[in-house]
């Protein structure tokens, strides 16, 4: 009964003019939950269910990265994307965010908890395409090794402050996104 929802906030920014962006999509991609549904879908698309165990073994290995996710131990990692869908010809996260460099968001992308805590991002993996998705490693742990969420936590809000130095990117995000972090609690741990 785990909703896949408490991971993933989709958002258009709108203004009294209509519409500046695509419908946008932020995921939670460190929490195993969103993981295995991004597995299970992989299985769907690919008949799983239906393949021998010789072709169960391909998309098993096809799929080890995302089941096993080595930086998710040390990296909170947050993905942005824009959904396939009817109405847009064009991908405009691909588009703007494959001219983002690290330097342009180093101090324009962060998250923090409800207390304010800070944690800010280490790497920035642009798009590979104009189809393509965003990806941001945001480091876990504080100096003194503490991760930014706990179970005590109640928030975990993304951060995109507008720079001069990522202006084409920079309408595609709300300057926060909130979560709720005590409904993204699954077997007693913050799963992100």
């Amino acid at each position: 009964d785990i909703n896949i929802d408490m991971w993933t906030r989709e958002y258009n920014q709108t203004s009294r003019f209509g519409s500046l962006s695509p419908n946008i999509v932020l995921r939670l991609y460190s929490s195993k939950t969103v993981r295995h549904a991004l597995i299970r879908t992989n299985q769907l698309a690919a008949k799983y269910d239906g393949l021998d165990l010789a072709g169960k073994t391909i998309i098993d290995e096809r799929n080890k990265l995302l089941r096993e996710c080595e930086p998710c131990k040390q990296y909170y990692i947050v993905v942005i994307m824009q959904p396939a869908s009817s109405d847009s010809k064009r991908n405009i996260v691909g588009e703007r965010m494959r001219v983002v460099t690290f330097e342009d968001l180093k101090d324009t992308f962060y998250l923090t908890n409800e207390k304010g805590e800070k944690r800010n991002i280490f790497k920035f993996v642009p798009p590979s395409s104009d189809g393509g998705f965003a990806t941001f490693y945001v480091e876990r742990l504080d100096k003194d090794g503490t991760p930014l969420l706990s179970l005590a936590s109640r928030k975990l809000i993304a951060n995109w402050k507008v720079g001069s130095t990522n202006e084409r990117a920079g309408y595609l995000m709300d300057r926060k996104v909130e979560f709720d972090v005590t409904k993204m609690i699954v077997e007693s741990e913050v799963d992100f």
